[in-house]
């Protein structure tokens, strides 16, 4: 609490003014040249998928179940939150709530060997343990008692609040952290959780009292909400009764959860300038992305792949490996609860961001103009399938699959988690070269895009003017207690 008082230098009140935009021609495309892709003639190996058994228990908690005899360890995911997303008033209130169920876990008097991991999106919460088969009925009682509705006390709740505002103190010097969260407000509006922290901020977490958040916490792991996912040396036959009855002791809440937000229309400015420390900028574009279930899905995780996310994808050469442009880059997709997010993101010195935003620039008009050869198609279609298949192939990422990318975005479990799987796998395959371009087409244009640039303001604010024709959001220095807020 004591970091808040500190006066420093970071981003916050908006100074709007438009930049000089001479014009400039943009990186010639035939200087670009890329190395030669391996080509892929041999057939992609098959994917062997893993038998899933999925119930739901009579307090509404969905079950997911991997037998994996003979590994002699368990891992578990109480996923929770399905189909929920939090409100701006509640930005923060998850995360108090799982780092109080994870201390839990921990401090429990039940003596049992396990581990415990907990983390969170917008859409809800998740704690994994780690235990050995003997242990796994020891360890669903901590889970258990952890998770159950009973109060809290008041220093769990101090030391909880203290570790969170720390963390978010910390985030506010990450270049990275500042502008993601402000190509986000801009592509969503300042009000909308997408664009907050996971955190929250002073003025969210003030309110919350004891008992508040002992109700919020009871709400947030309600059963019919959750799913678990069990994954290790288990006894299928004797698991649906030995969960039953330890699960017994965790109650429907019998309420819903908020459902998507609203994000705002197309913003009418796409940049903003971020003055922070250090000597390097930071950038970030940031496009709205299909959803997960949506058609388009599919092939745009392979053009994320292609644009940034491969060491052979059109960034990471143009950006790197020929114009020596930058330090790292990196292309991803945020699936989430009521939309998704795609994000570019590169760190370059500040003489150099004008030609690295040309290049991205460069790029993306080509993936928008012309199709992908089939090799460099094939390529990323084998990479997608191998990630598919390693997270399959480890416990800790197969639950995460299963209760992340199913259960928190809110998937119906109408069909086989299984089937489900294999459809996400023809998915990919199925994918043509004229669906990329199409799907680029349909997301990628400039209009769309959200973009902030942070670093020292005065070593790049022009070179950002001659990019962007448009007028420039510039974010001047404020003190951190105010910017917290």
């Amino acid at each position: 609490m004591k970091r808040f008082l500190l006066t420093l230098g970071l981003v916050g009140c908006a100074h709007r003014a438009p930049l000089p935009s001479p014009s400039m021609p943009l990186v010639a495309t035939s200087r670009l040249e890329f190395p030669q892709r391996p080509r892929i003639s041999e057939p992609p190996s098959p994917v062997e998928l893993p038998a899933i058994e999925s119930y739901r228990l009579a307090n509404g908690l969905s079950v997911l179940v991997v037998p994996r005899p003979g590994t002699r360890g368990v891992t578990m995911r109480y996923a929770a939150g399905q189909g929920g997303v939090q409100g701006l008033d509640e930005q923060g209130w998850s995360a108090l709530a799982r780092r109080v169920a994870q201390r839990a876990v921990l401090e429990s008097p039940i003596e049992v060997a396990l581990t415990c991991r907990a983390a969170g999106t917008l859409s809800g919460s998740w704690l994994e343990l780690d235990t050995r088969k003997e242990d796994l009925p020891s360890a669903l009682r901590v889970l258990v008692d952890a998770l159950a509705p009973q109060p809290i006390p008041s220093e769990v709740v101090g030391v909880a609040v203290d570790d969170q505002l720390d963390e978010l103190h910390d985030e506010l010097y990450y270049q990275s952290e500042l502008a993601r969260r402000h190509a986000h407000q801009i592509l969503y509006g300042d009000e909308h959780p997408f664009a907050s922290s996971l955190n929250g901020s002073l003025s969210t977490l003030k309110p919350l009292t004891v008992e508040g958040l002992g109700e919020y916490k009871a709400l947030a792991f309600a059963p019919e909400h959750s799913a678990l996912v069990i994954v290790g040396d288990l006894d299928a036959a004797t698991l649906p009764a030995q969960l039953a009855q330890a699960f017994a002791a965790l109650p429907a809440s019998g309420r819903k959860l908020m459902g998507p937000p609203k994000a705002q229309a197309e913003p009418s400015k796409n940049v903003r300038g971020l003055l922070t420390a250090g000597r390097t900028a930071y950038v970030m574009f940031s496009y709205r992305a299909p959803a997960q279930d949506s058609a388009d899905d599919a092939p745009f995780q392979l053009l994320s792949l292609l644009t940034g996310d491969l060491s052979a994808s059109r960034l990471h050469q143009a950006l790197r490996e020929q114009g020596a442009l930058t330090y790292s880059v990196d292309a991803s997709v945020a699936q989430r609860r009521g939309g998704a997010t795609f994000d570019i993101e590169t760190q370059v010195e500040p003489e150099s961001l004008l030609k690295a935003l040309r290049v991205i620039d460069v790029e993306l008009a080509r993936l928008r103009d012309q199709l992908v050869s089939d090799d460099e198609l094939a390529l990323a279609k084998l990479q997608a399938r191998e990630s598919f298949a390693q997270r399959l192939e480890d416990d800790a990422q197969l639950v995460a699959m299963l209760g992340q990318d199913f259960t928190l975005q809110g998937r119906s479990f109408a069909e086989a988690p299984t089937d489900l799987l294999r459809k996400q796998l023809d998915a990919f395959d199925a994918v043509t070269s004229e669906q990329l371009r199409d799907v680029a087409r349909r997301y990628l244009q400039p209009a769309q895009r959200a973009a902030a640039v942070a670093g020292p303001l005065h070593k790049f604010q022009f070179e950002l003017g001659r990019w962007y024709e448009g007028s420039i959001d510039f974010f001047a220095p404020k003190r951190i207690a105010d910017y917290l807020e």
